[in-house]
């Protein structure tokens, strides 16, 4: 897979048009991760979102417990498109990664040029982390229910 295939089978381009997804495809720059580096660091307040295209890596909290292993396809940061705060976990490659970084600026200024873009890439965002939501309330229940 390359950058290009991994952001279209991202969940980003659901609904998009061609058109959109090639502007998104665009803007990405091709980094290669080697082992044991952070792709994105807890706290940082960069806006960079990232799609993993082949590779594994890991989503680390505070703590340094291992909460996801993204597969290719994958997106990671995303959340710093709606949200300017700091970055709630760590990303690191576990045996070299390459990865798509859509960078902040480029991004944005993409979605003020193509508010198409922009609608159909917000509406995706918004209905991934409403799942997030769902599955982390899920396992919450779950939770509690165990503690009786």
């Amino acid at each position: 897979m390359n950058a290009s295939e991994a952001i279209q089978a991202s969940y980003l381009t659901t609904g998009l048009s061609k058109e959109d997804v090639e502007l998104l495809s665009g803007v990405a720059e091709v980094r290669h991760i080697t082992r044991d580096t952070e792709i994105i660091r807890h706290g940082d307040t960069s806006g960079d979102v990232f799609v993993l295209v082949d590779g594994r890596a890991s989503v680390l909290t505070a703590t340094g417990d291992s909460v996801a292993e993204p597969e290719p396809g994958a997106v990671v940061g995303e959340i710093a498109l709606l949200d300017y705060g700091p970055r709630t976990a760590t990303v690191v490659a576990r045996a070299g990664a390459t990865v798509a970084v859509l960078p902040e600026r480029r991004l944005r200024t993409l979605m003020g040029e193509h508010p198409s873009l922009e609608l159909g890439l917000l509406r995706n965002l918004a209905r991934a982390l409403c799942a997030k939501m769902r599955a982390s309330a899920s396992e919450l229940e779950r939770f509690h229910f165990m503690l009786g």
